[in-house]
């Protein structure tokens, strides 16, 4: 049989899922001609389907050697080193693919898929819908695309790609459940339970749809019948990422039914399973996490900034940093800030830990090596800022930036070296309230928000940060302006007066009504999108008190932050 024939069988057998009569027919074309760039490719393609990427690497790698100009065999290559997490090879790899052959789709959706594996959801949207330029017709850039948008929360356009994914491909379970999920987180609690619907009516038994039930008829005020939802659903048995998603579900039901000693038991639960399916990796983060603080603590003495030199001022209006510990209402000031017009709140984004990364790459991590930074390396940082800040916002001349953050708590020494007039806003909470509420958040793991998994933890973590502000006060030039959760949800225009005028910005009437501005704003981009989206109410003031029993084992602790602070733990103010 001549070569040629043979390279044809094998592509047929290949093509009509008979990858061993496939593989066979490569060999045989490969025991001929070595260096058969096609041959090569698809051998590498069947490694791939096999599991074996290592070897597929080195097939890929051989055909691209006999042919430079493969560009099939670049977007191959880039697949088997992403399966082996080689992200920024396979980057090279798919660029050098689109590069080759502009036209072919699959390079451009496997190069998003990347960028979504590196977080650059920038990136990854930009290549999904040259992906769908290309083949408007395929179904997975739509969907891709979809899920970055979601993550960049621009939930409108979001929306309209799972739909025009479902379009193509109305079976597709999981573009209908993010579409649900993103109606949801839209507010449109109509809109979201027809959708829902129609997800359990294809797969009955689906968890997160359940969970997701669940929600909608709590936050319709119907917790009774969420509770009905769920109290069959063994979470035990499921996947961990669904069982934890029940369990907090059942807490949040069970804590607006006023029961919080079944609430706090879910809680708990939730927690220890997160904890139980949590990689070793973030669980060092977590201690790494920790470690940072103290080391940042040791460096913090009294006239640590008398030893540096002067490195200038930015040429541009200096931000402005909401910072606080977690769910000390950080979110609620955010929607009442960014309805100013002539403010923008950008929404925890980590521009200010993209920089602290890029200090520790060189050599320069902590506050004593502030000391050393020249006035070349602090404008490139503010340069660096800036820059990637305006590809979360765009920022608008005139307009007052806001960066809401608040673990950049752990940066201040940093900020307050970069930017000479910095100015910060301090959310403040009633520290048992602060240490329950992240206790019955859940979070998307890493090394900050993995301390919240124990009560114990959280209560340390807390006392740690507080300290660290505390000596942040004492030992830097600190413009600050503190602002008390309790008075926000209490007198909201009493409480946001005077920030203003510490920001220099006239008084708007807009302020006043930030829950109209959560539910017209595209995206939040936090955890507490739910309530900031409801009317300012006092149930989340002094919460603790119904959770005493439970927080006994930290009280102790946290009462001398409560005395500092102006707080009680007897009567709850």
């Amino acid at each position: 049989m001549e070569l040629n024939q043979a390279l044809n069988h094998a592509v047929a057998a290949h093509q009509a899922g008979n990858l061993v009569a496939a593989e066979r027919g490569y060999r045989q074309v490969l025991k001929a001609i070595p260096n058969q760039p096609v041959a090569l490719n698809l051998l590498g393609l069947i490694a791939i389907s096999q599991g074996k990427n290592a070897r597929a690497v080195q097939l890929l790698q051989k055909a691209i050697v006999a042919k430079p100009d493969f560009a099939d065999a670049f977007n191959h290559l880039g697949v088997a080193q992403r399966k082996l997490a080689q992200h920024e090879r396979a980057v090279k790899s798919f660029s050098r693919a689109v590069a080759l052959d502009p036209a072919l789709t699959e390079a451009h959706n496997n190069l998003g898929n990347v960028h979504k594996d590196l977080l650059a959801f920038e990136a990854a949207a930009q290549c999904y819908q040259r992906a769908i330029a290309l083949e408007g017709k395929n179904f997975e850039p739509h969907y891709n695309l979809g899920n970055v948008l979601r993550e960049l929360e621009r939930l409108e356009p979001a929306r309209q790609s799972y739909r025009n994914a479902l379009a193509l491909n109305p079976n597709h379970i999981e573009a209908r459940f993010n579409l649900a999920a993103l109606l949801e987180r839209s507010h449109d609690l109509p809109g979201a339970m027809e959708a829902v619907e129609e997800v359990l009516s294809r797969a009955p038994g689906m968890a997160g749809a359940l969970v997701l039930k669940a929600k909608i008829l709590r936050r319709g005020k119907q917790e009774t019948e969420a509770a009905a939802v769920l109290e069959g659903v063994d979470a035990a048995s499921l996947a961990p990422e669904d069982g934890v998603s029940v369990c907090f579900e059942m807490g949040r039901i069970y804590d607006a039914l006023g029961r919080p000693e079944q609430a706090f038991a879910h809680f708990a639960r939730g927690n220890q399973m997160q904890k139980s399916a949590a990689s070793k990796e973030v669980m060092r983060e977590a201690r790494r996490f920790r470690q940072g603080i103290e080391e940042t603590l040791e460096q913090l003495l009294p006239g640590i900034a008398d030893n540096w030199q002067n490195i200038g001022a930015s040429d541009r209006q200096d931000p402005v940093f909401l910072i606080g510990f977690p769910r000390s209402g950080t979110t609620l000031l955010d929607q009442v800030l960014d309805a100013h017009p002539l403010i923008q709140v950008m929404e925890e984004r980590p521009v200010v830990p993209r920089l602290v990364k890029n200090l520790g790459s060189s050599g320069k991590p902590l506050p004593n090596d502030y000391a050393h930074l020249t006035g070349e390396e602090a404008e490139l940082l503010r340069a660096e800022y800036f820059e990637q800040a305006s590809r979360h916002l765009e920022l608008k001349e005139g307009s007052l930036l806001v960066d809401k953050m608040p673990l950049n708590i752990l940066y201040v020494p940093l900020i307050v070296r970069l930017f000479s007039d910095a100015r910060f806003i301090f959310a403040l909470r009633h520290p048992a309230d602060v240490v329950l509420s992240n206790f019955m958040q859940l979070y998307r793991l890493n090394g900050a928000m993995a301390n919240f998994l124990e009560l114990e933890s959280a209560a340390d973590t807390y006392c740690a940060i507080m300290e660290l502000w505390k000596k942040c006060r004492t030992a830097l030039p600190v413009r600050v302006h503190t602002i008390r959760y309790e008075g926000l949800v209490t007198d909201l225009e009493e409480e946001v007066r005077p920030l203003l005028e510490f920001l220099d910005v006239d008084w708007s009437d807009a302020v006043l009504d930030p829950t109209g501005h959560a539910r017209v704003r595209d995206g939040i981009n936090t955890p507490s999108y739910e309530q900031v989206a409801e009317p300012v109410y006092l149930k989340s003031r002094y919460r603790w008190r119904q959770y005493r029993n439970e927080l006994a084992p930290v009280l102790g602790r946290l009462e001398p932050w409560a005395e500092r602070l102006g707080y009680s733990l007897n009567d709850g103010f």
